[in-house]
């Protein structure tokens, strides 16, 4: 199911969080978006977003395992973050949204599409609930990281983060350009897709 494997995707992603590499929200609404576009694709166009789109995946591994074995080396760097995300969502929920109960709704949506006797009509209203619960959410966290006070603290913790990253492996910082550059190609990619198939109609 192409859902659940974005659902994963986002749940991988969340390592990536705080070091302005990727926010996960967003990322899955890429892949999301991807999935939708790809039945209505030409076989080489379908192929070029699947190529780029795997190579994404596998940069987005790699930084991520890089991510967790500088979180567990580094406890201070771990407390660092702590501190960011509840002041985040602080933040989130000083502004009027309800991050905790949005997380915990896409968490059940999760389940639900993975249940193997969901209906066509019912797994649409499902994706459809969720993506409309993950467009809250990434409106969230873009509000919240336009705020000062986040991100003065995000961009202290981005600094010490990519030091630990680099103690861990050398090509982390290539690493990271590699998957920016990566991430701009699938942008592009799925920006002239949409296009086309707005022509198309």
């Amino acid at each position: 199911m192409r859902h659940v494997a974005t659902i994963r995707r986002l749940l991988l992603a969340s390592a990536l969080l705080f070091i302005g590499i990727l926010c996960p929200l967003e990322f899955a609404a890429a892949q999301s978006k991807s999935d939708a576009l790809l039945d209505a694709l030409s076989e080489p166009e379908r192929q070029k977003l699947l190529d780029t789109r795997k190579k994404l995946e596998g940069l987005h591994r790699q930084l991520a395992e890089i991510t967790v074995a500088a979180r567990k080396n580094n406890p201070s760097l771990q407390n660092q973050e702590d501190k960011l995300r509840h002041l985040v969502l602080n933040t989130m929920e000083a502004a009027g949204y309800q991050p905790a109960k949005e997380m915990a709704h896409l968490k059940e949506l999760t389940g639900k599409l993975r249940a193997d006797d969901v209906d066509p009509e019912q797994k649409k209203r499902l994706i459809n609930d969720y993506r409309q619960t993950q467009a809250r959410l990434m409106a969230a966290q873009r509000e919240a990281m336009a705020n000062e006070v986040v991100r003065q603290a995000r961009q202290n913790y981005q600094e010490q983060m990519r030091q630990a990253m680099e103690k861990e492996n050398p090509e982390a910082e290539a690493l990271i350009q590699r998957y920016a550059k990566m991430r701009m190609q699938l942008r592009r990619q799925l920006e002239s897709a949409i296009k086309n198939q707005d022509i198309d109609q």
